[in-house]
């Protein structure tokens, strides 16, 4: 009898699983939001994505690694997609080579409203088709990471390098020699993908080094592969052409002005949560950004590389910053990243706009267009959109009605603000924003801009990062375009050598708080610790400083050294009118 009842049970087992159904890839790709499971168990933990896609029906095909006949993409989006709705906690990539052809949503591959999924790549390498696309974008999930894998355009490489032959300065043009890489003549010049061009030079121990000239801009159209000529200020060009010399190294790179990032991380507001992490990814290539978030929260950026893939002869790794943090909520962190060669910033991390209102209903009521979702009880602070000036601040009361466009709501006011209008921009107290960022333990060499950029957070510690050969500033915390003041940020135990290796830039101070362009209320900084810093600056010619401050209320300094490189063997002490330098509405000690 118990035999008997056994077999039924196997029976009812297998008519159950007959039942439930498999999955297509065709409703994996479905743009909804994520699932629960109604099963109360799963067949496994893990899915596999060489052995377990066609057995479990998410896919017609295993994703195979060494196999360039398989795209990889679909495979890749379907598998995490099922996964979270299936509450499969992994993913797993096995090692290899995987090859991503396809392109949908501006993305070779697109993962869409998961949740806790992590994609373990066991240190696969990811190679993408296009240039013309992002690599990876997760977008509207929450607790997904990925780690242990390389990403690289190796198909479709957006950059070049080649040596001048001459320089033609009468007609600006460079004529060029030996081309290492893909054919200048493969890349076109335009306001969506802006060639631009870095020169370089070896030095005595056969390194490069920056030649202190401003980014070189391609005129638009294809380019020759014999010469390029160049666009911009007449006197700038050509002062800038007088110092490139025949043998130095132009590296060409084709700038995605349409944010295609290798790896994207991205949630639509105003629905945000996150938790999302990448770990131990290596960036070798990417047309714009190399690693990017937008709208995150406890977001977790750790053991990154974006730098030049060894062997490849290369000069550049990202198109633009190589870590990116944008919009950025509560809680994030970079920490233990490596960025070698970047097109811009090393790291650039920036707060928020909360909303705007769009129009004003009565004396305490008023639309608005949401970034982040605004709650009830809600202190805001509402800023004119054409001086810049805080207006006013009041708590949110109510809020009645949520448009059918999740973006856009109604609010009231405890207490009445006046002069308010359509375009007046909506943050939340300075205290309030962008809180508990954390960016510590990195290293970044030979950036083509700033090592470390941030503006509009609250609570940040930038600290115990290596920050080296910069063409501009080595840490620049600052205010402006529609983002406010910097606050309450501890700077510390960072190491800075040789920052203004290019030898001009707009920015005095190796670390530098300041005010870009109007300087209101509301655009300004406050409650700065700067400490235990050890800065080398170029000395390039232009007279450079090691602490600069402006516009900042409440500043701490103490414990720095200030040194100045005259020679690749000797440092000198910084001059004391050199060291630091206070300006506009500044306080402090």
């Amino acid at each position: 009898m118990k035999t008997h009842a056994f077999l039924l049970k196997l029976v009812a087992f297998f008519l159950l699983l007959l039942n439930c159904g498999a999955e297509t890839i065709a409703q994996a790709h479905e743009h909804t939001a994520p699932e629960k499971n109604s099963r109360t168990a799963k067949q496994y933990s893990v899915i596999d994505v060489s052995t377990d896609l066609k057995k479990m029906g998410i896919a017609q095909q295993n994703m195979l690694p060494d196999n360039n006949t398989i795209d990889a993409g679909p495979l890749l989006e379907a598998a995490v997609i099922y996964a979270g709705k299936h509450n499969y906690n992994k993913v797993n990539v096995p090692a290899g080579t995987y090859y991503f052809k396809s392109v949908r949503d501006n993305a070779h591959a697109y993962i869409f409203n998961t949740n806790n999924v992590v994609i373990e790549c066991n240190n696969a390498t990811f190679s993408f088709s296009s240039r013309k696309a992002c690599g990876i974008i997760i977008r509207n999930c929450n607790y997904v990471g990925i780690q242990n894998v390389k990403l690289d355009y190796g198909q479709d490489l957006p950059f070049t390098s080649a040596t001048v032959a001459s320089v033609d300065a009468a007609n600006n043009a460079i004529s060029v020699g030996e081309v290492t890489g893909r054919p200048l003549s493969d890349f076109t010049s335009s306001s969506r993908y802006s060639v631009r061009i870095f020169v370089l030079r070896k030095t005595g121990n056969n390194e490069v080094k920056s030649v202190p000239v401003e980014w070189l801009f391609a005129a638009d159209g294809p380019l020759s592969n014999t010469k390029i000529v160049l666009k911009g200020n007449g006197a700038q060009l050509a002062a800038n052409l007088a110092k490139v010399q025949p043998g130095d190294i132009l590296c060409v790179s084709e700038r995605s002005y349409a944010g295609n990032n290798a790896l994207a991380f991205m949630t639509y507001p105003p629905d945000i949560d996150s938790g999302n992490y990448a770990k131990n990814v290596t960036v070798y290539s990417s047309p714009a950004i190399g690693v990017s978030s937008m709208w995150q929260n406890n977001l977790s950026f750790s053991n990154l590389k974006v730098m030049p893939k060894p062997g490849r002869v290369q000069y550049i790794s990202s198109n633009a910053d190589g870590i990116n943090v944008v919009n950025s909520g509560n809680g994030n962190s970079v920490n233990n990243c490596t960025v070698l060669f970047s097109g811009d910033d090393g790291i650039s991390f920036s707060g928020n706009l909360y909303a705007t209102v769009t129009s004003v209903n009565d004396v305490n009521g008023m639309a608005v267009n949401e970034r982040y979702k605004l709650k009830a009880n809600q202190k805001i602070t509402f800023v004119d959109p054409d001086d810049l000036r805080e207006i006013g601040s009041a708590t949110i009361s109510d809020l009645p009605q949520r448009s059918s466009d999740k973006q856009k709501t109604n609010i009231r006011l405890s207490s009445t603000v006046q002069n308010l209008k359509a375009g007046t921009l909506i943050y939340l107290p300075q205290d309030k924003r962008s809180n508990g960022i954390a960016i510590s333990g990195n290293t970044i060499r030979y950036p083509y801009s700033r090592g470390i950029y941030f503006s509009g957070v609250n609570g940040a510690q930038i600290t115990g990062n290596t920050i080296e050969h910069t063409q501009s500033c080595a840490i620049l915390g600052q205010a402006g375009r529609n983002i406010p003041g910097v606050s309450n940020t501890v700077i510390k135990n960072n190491v800075i050598n040789s920052a203004f290796e290019k030898g001009t830039t707009n920015q005095p101070g190796a670390i530098e708080i300041s005010v870009e362009g109007k300087v209101t209320s509301a655009f300004v900084n406050r409650g700065m610790e700067i400490r235990n810093n050890q800065i080398t600056i170029a000395d390039g010619g232009v007279k450079h400083v090691g602490i600069f401050i402006s516009n900042t209320q409440g500043y701490s300094l103490s414990d720095n050294s200030l040194k100045v490189k005259v020679s690749d063997a000797a440092l000198n002490d910084l001059p004391d009118a050199r060291k630091v330098v206070v300006r506009g509405s500044a306080s402090g000690n």
